[in-house]
Formats: C-alpha cells, sequence, structure tokens
C-alpha cells in the first residue's frame, strides 16, 4: 500500500528471505525460495571476509552506543578494520539535508562495506 516502500523494494539488488512466514508464503505462492536466511545471518561470515580481505566497514544505526560496541567486538574478535561507526537517527520522511552529515561522514570513510541496522521502514 506504500508505493515508496514498495519502490525501494524494486530497486534492490539483493532480498533475503528474513523469516519463516516469508519462505512459507513463497511456497504458497508457488515461487519457492531455498531457505531463510536473515541479513543478520550474514553479518560475521560477511565481517570474517572483510577482515580477511582488509576491507573498509562502516557500521550504520543502531540505538545509542550501538554501532561503537559492535565495532569494538568485530575490531577485537574478528580484526575487522572498522573506519566508521554512526548511530544517527535516520528519518523516514525528513529533509534530506537533515542526513547530510550522516551521508558526509560516511562518504569521509571511503567504506567497502557498509553494515546497516535501522529496521523497517526506514532501512527501505
Amino acid at each position: 500500500r506504500d508505493d515508496a516502500f514498495a519502490a525501494a523494494y524494486d530497486r534492490a539488488s539483493v532480498a533475503l528471505a528474513d523469516g519463516a512466514p516469508v519462505v512459507w508464503a513463497s511456497r504458497v505462492l508457488g515461487a519457492p525460495v531455498p531457505e531463510k536466511l536473515s541479513g543478520s545471518d550474514m553479518l560475521l561470515p560477511m565481517a570474517m571476509r572483510a577482515a580477511a580481505r582488509g576491507w573498509r566497514v562502516y557500521l550504520l544505526g543502531g540505538g545509542p552506543g550501538a554501532a561503537a560496541g559492535a565495532a569494538r567486538r568485530l575490531r577485537d574478535d574478528f580484526g575487522v578494520r572498522v573506519v566508521g561507526v554512526d548511530d544517527a537517527f535516520v528519518p523516514r520522511h525528513a529533509d534530506p539535508a537533515l542526513d547530510a552529515p550522516v551521508i558526509a561522514r560516511l562518504r569521509a570513510a571511503r567504506p567497502d562495506l557498509v553494515f546497516v541496522g535501522l529496521g523497517a521502514p526506514k532501512q527501505e
């Protein structure tokens, strides 16, 4: 019912079945997906790949302090090269100028990989 929300999904380059109901619905609709795979399931494997390849990683989203805490764990436990964190609130329908400081920090960090943890509908 939300055209902007639907358009965001249409532009996605990767779509994961993030929950068993999605897998069940895909079967009922005749277009089954192989299995459930949440984005959070991919975080550690991608972080370990980033560490092995020396990729620059930026963490965006989460509650206050969440990104910084995750960065410490990724650095200490997995050797990830975290080049920036930002747990800034990203409004859903705000003036794009309000997002400019976050975007500037992200661009300045020049990450190879960005982990975003905002939750719907902000993530879209």
